[in-house]
């Protein structure tokens, strides 16, 4: 059994209820009410949700669990796998805990600057992750990746392959305990930069 609830307030559904016609014993309208309740609590439920449009837009079946979601204009019963928004019948990454880290480096005259900052990320399983890393103005002046507006952020997946820049390196790093940003510059200067990294960490959910 299915029921069709629309996204502006309006249940549509089949005609299994007994309705309460005016007049009713109040005793008579319990009993009806308890029956149709009844109805209700020994089916298995479906549930499709429409837009204004009147265009089925999630799917809910509650007896394998799964939840769908199409795009705009697309009927989620007929959306072929690209046309979902979701689709929990489907292997997919969840973010499960987010992270900031800042990295400061100090100049002190010439030669390489190292530096680094560890977390422990607190899971028991060894996470996917994808962090985004904003290096300080000061970098980011002589980086291909700058812009006129200051430091960009830049994306690092889940890999031990560090990030190059024109005086250095930068890396976010994660093992079965800890996330790591580290960075090294080969800058002449004295002055402290600072860097900033927020970390996604990510766990797989089976369908």
């Amino acid at each position: 059994m299915c029921y069709h609830l629309k996204l502006n307030g309006r249940l549509e559904m089949p005609n299994r209820f007994t309705p309460i016609a005016p007049g009713t014993d109040p005793a008579q309208q319990l009993a009806i009410i308890n029956k149709n309740f009844a109805e209700l609590d020994n089916e298995t439920v479906k549930m499709l949700y429409d837009d204004d449009t009147g265009t089925h837009r999630i799917f809910i079946d509650a007896t394998s669990g799964r939840i769908k979601a199409s795009k705009s204009g697309v009927d989620v019963t007929t959306a072929t796998a690209d046309q979902l928004t979701f689709d929990s019948g489907q292997d997919v990454f969840k973010i499960v805990k987010k992270v900031s880290l800042t990295l400061t480096i100090t100049l002190t005259g010439t030669g390489s600057k190292t530096a680094s900052v560890t977390q422990a990320h607190g899971f028991a399983f060894l996470p996917a992750y994808a962090a985004f890393i904003t290096i300080d103005a000061a970098i980011a002046a002589l980086s291909p990746i700058s812009n006129t507006n200051g430091p960009n952020p830049f994306l690092v997946y889940g890999t031990s392959s560090p990030t190059l820049q024109p005086f250095g390196l930068f890396q976010v790093g994660v093992d079965a305990t800890n996330i790591t940003f580290s960075g090294q510059l080969a800058m002449a200067g004295s002055s402290t930069l600072t860097n900033s990294a927020t970390v996604y960490l990510l766990q797989e959910t089976a369908n």
